[in-house]
């Protein structure tokens, strides 16, 4: 037998391995994101098959031989299971899993992203918000956890004060003044409002985090913001677009 090791996590991700197992793509609060193996986790009646799913929050055994690591025991602490019932929440819950796959790192402590997670997937069915409202503040304020917050005061061409309303540049990755946005040929106007909700998203205290009010104009606008900056991070389409996409939460272009 290899090491084994305590840990508590949330499954942010699976993959079919053969017509029994899974691996499994896991945020731990201590370890980071882990690739696990769960043997038998798509076999019927097997003891891991009602343990390793999507979204549940667990404490886990895991255990390592020859460099792979395999989940040996689970206890599920949360699993979420509105999230299930109603397709939309689903789509949007899905976009968070994945992208907190993508920001957290194998090895690195991840309770404060783990925390926001946990957080994000009670709120995403409630009432106070939208499913794409809250799913877009988890995702900014994930970027901004991980050290990767949007300047949200400065032009980041020429680095003076924004005004009131600024411009999403795809091309600049980030917000512009008028000025700099004409020599860039493209941008979206990100409103008053807009800008006001991002500046609360990225800095007010997590008990206040999703305590806010917005329009859908501004939600739109906040969601192709962060949709942008993601993109230029993790170069990718993600997979979870596409299942929002063909629901119509989003617009079909890419």
């Amino acid at each position: 037998m290899g090491r084994t090791i305590k840990t508590r996590g949330i499954i942010v991700g699976e993959t079919p391995i053969g017509e029994q197992d899974k691996r499994l793509a896991i945020l731990c609060e201590d370890k980071g994101r882990l690739s696990v193996i769960a043997k038998g986790a798509k076999k019927p009646g097997a003891r891991l098959a009602s343990q390793a799913q999507l979204f549940y929050y667990c404490d886990m055994m895991l255990e390592e031989s020859r460099g792979f690591w395999y989940l040996r025991e689970s206890s599920v602490i949360e699993s979420f299971y509105n999230l299930r019932q109603d397709i939309q929440v689903l789509a949007w819950a899905s976009w968070m899993v994945e992208t907190a796959r993508e920001l957290a790192v194998e090895g690195q402590d991840s309770k404060e992203l783990l925390q926001l997670l946990l957080r994000g997937l009670k709120m995403v069915s409630e009432p106070m918000l939208s499913p794409k409202m809250t799913a877009t503040v988890f995702v900014l304020r994930g970027l901004s956890d991980q050290g990767l917050q949007p300047e949200d005061r400065r032009c980041i061409d020429c680095g003076r004060p924004l005004p009131r309303e600024a411009f999403v540049s795809p091309s600049a990755g980030g917000l512009l003044c008028e000025t700099c946005v004409k020599a860039h040929g493209d941008g979206m106007v990100l409103s008053e409002g807009g800008l006001y909700t991002l500046r609360h998203i990225l800095h007010a205290d997590p008990s206040i985090l999703y305590k806010f009010q917005a329009s859908a104009e501004i939600q739109q606008e906040l969601f192709g913001f962060t949709r942008l900056y993601l993109h230029n991070y993790i170069q990718r389409e993600m997979s979870s677009l596409d299942f929002l996409r063909n629901l119509g939460e989003i617009p079909g272009n890419r």
